[in-house]
């Protein structure tokens, strides 16, 4: 039992043991930190792209409004 909840826990933090079988923290951390930049550019990009489309909506909009008050 002890075994499989080593076995789970090492898989689960991403296999980052030492050669002594302990888990390195420092590493768990890199690599989080890694992924956290990975998903905050990713996030960025998103942005980048609403507030372009935002701004395509902007542009349309007095057209838009006026031609609804003309019908």
């Amino acid at each position: 039992m002890t075994s499989d909840i080593e076995s789970y826990i090492s898989q689960r933090i991403g296999r980052t043991l030492k050669a002594d079988n302990v888990i390195d923290f420092t590493e768990v951390l890199k690599q989080q930190q890694q992924e956290i930049e990975v998903l905050k550019k990713q996030q960025q990009q998103e942005i980048e792209e609403l507030r372009a489309m935002l701004g395509e909506l902007k542009a349309d909009w007095p057209q838009k409004t006026s031609n609804s008050k003309a019908s």
